[in-house]
């Protein structure tokens, strides 16, 4: 029903039930009108998304990881609205030990509370009081426009309607009158030969503008397959299909941006593919590959059947490309394309990122987002604890310290300090989980 319930711990006020007394039983937290979508809970804070995609947080905050913003870092024992930029919403968060991070409706991220081991991914570490951001912090650069210098006579503005248009201007005084005519052309920047562009069953494409804003860096939205490629200079759509009998339809938007203007154009790319027969036997199982792939569908969200044969089903699946989740001291990201990004401390091979050559590394950190090393072909549906990862073909993964599910106990945070045992160390690169025989992981 939306509620949320806490119990436990409750020095920092992290229950969030107006006071600081543990309790041994769950307290109903107090959303005034709101319920809740989602909840997380860092090592002192808790944070949750409202039904109206607003977010709260309460419990410590000496480090500014509640987003309250200004100097204050005093603890709160009730929810705080958190403000994560004018006109924007939360589809997704997490929280580690002292920071919080946000998924944001316009797919940025946000980050905020400690970053003395670059946790926030701001590229910098912060070693003053309070020792990171009291305010969310968008990981993403913004572009300001500038104003021009408008002159007298001078038509200026951003047109948006093609077209040839004859215009008379006047320069009058009290005794004399000049006058001018000028012939404007609005043209289209650049466009292709057609909206609908076909994309072959099999070998290459290559779409270019027919006409171009040489002056442009262009760029299209959503993401490309990875079996295609956008050239940001020129425009042009290329790549290798290998779609065979499969059918593809996709509609982006290229955008062609400069310093004095952008322009956007719609563009559809299609393949009808063919219909191949396949034959089953009444009265026996079985399981009828469609031959949309895993490694095909993309960025999907949701599989559909327009006539669902009798008394077979439809495996639909599913896709998150919201996720950002986070350990101790290190957050990960879930990228649209299926990678992880990770930052924060290196240490236990928290970060997934391959290097297994971590020394005396109990404080190195990685403020930047560095990639975690999936397997070569493999990408991410889902994660969790920014550790462990569910794969596009049904697998699971974990990286890092402790029992990852593969009968291994990885019990170093480096080559040089070890909680006892054996090799191996740590895990540095993602390991398989062993499921069950004839299981997957969704």
């Amino acid at each position: 029903n939306g509620n949320i319930k806490c119990w436990g711990f409750n020095g920092d006020g992290s229950l969030g039930i107006g006071s600081t007394t543990d309790s041994r039983t769950p307290v109903k937290v107090s959303l005034g009108t709101n319920t809740a979508k989602q909840v997380s809970i860092g090592e002192r804070q808790t944070c949750a998304i409202l039904d109206d995609d607003s977010m709260s947080c309460w419990g410590a905050n000496d480090r500014g990881q509640l987003g309250l913003g200004g100097t204050g870092t005093s603890d709160k024992t009730s929810p705080k609205s958190v403000n994560v930029g004018s006109g924007r919403t939360v589809i997704g968060l997490t929280t580690g030990d002292s920071h919080t991070c946000a998924v944001l409706d316009n797919q940025n991220t946000s980050c905020w509370g400690a970053n003395t081991h670059g946790q926030l991914g701001l590229g910098f570490l912060t070693s003053t009081i309070p020792y990171g951001r009291t305010t969310p912090t968008v990981l993403t650069n913004l572009t300001e426009a500038m104003d021009g210098v408008v002159k007298r006579g001078e038509w200026s503005g951003t047109a948006n309607q093609t077209g040839v248009y004859n215009r008379m201007v006047w320069a009058n005084s009290t005794t004399s009158s000049y006058s001018t005519t000028v012939r404007i052309t609005v043209l289209e920047p650049f466009g292709y030969t057609s909206s609908t562009l076909n994309v072959p069953s099999s070998g290459a494409l290559s779409h270019t503008p027919s006409q171009t804003c040489t002056w442009c860096t262009f760029t299209i939205t959503p993401e490309l397959p990875s079996w295609m490629s956008f050239n940001t200079t020129t425009g042009e759509i290329t790549g290798t299909s290998s779609l065979g009998s499969l059918g593809f339809t996709a509609t982006y938007t290229v955008t062609g941006t400069s310093t004095n203007g952008t322009y956007s154009k719609a563009v559809t790319l299609s393949s009808e593919g063919t219909t191949p027969s396949v034959t089953v036997v009444k009265g026996f199982y079985t399981s009828i590959n469609s031959l949309l792939d895993r490694s095909m569908i993309e960025n999907s969200t949701s599989i559909e059947s327009d006539d669902l044969v009798p008394d077979l089903s439809l495996y639909e699946g599913r896709v998150n490309n919201s996720v950002i989740d986070g350990g101790w001291q290190h957050s990960c990201a879930l990228q649209s394309n299926g990678s992880i990004l990770c930052w924060g401390k290196k240490r236990g091979g928290w970060l997934g990122d391959g290097d297994s050559s971590c020394g005396n590394c109990w404080n190195t950190v990685v403020s930047n987002p560095v990639y975690v090393d999936l397997p070569a072909n493999r990408t991410a549906t889902d994660m969790t604890g920014g550790k462990c990862a569910v794969l596009d073909n049904g697998s699971a993964m974990c990286w890092g310290m402790g029992m990852l599910g593969d009968g291994n106990y990885y019990h170093c945070v480096n080559t040089q300090y070890c909680y006892g045992g054996s090799s191996p160390s740590y895990a540095a690169s993602p390991v398989y989980l062993t499921l069950p025989t004839g299981r997957e992981a969704i």
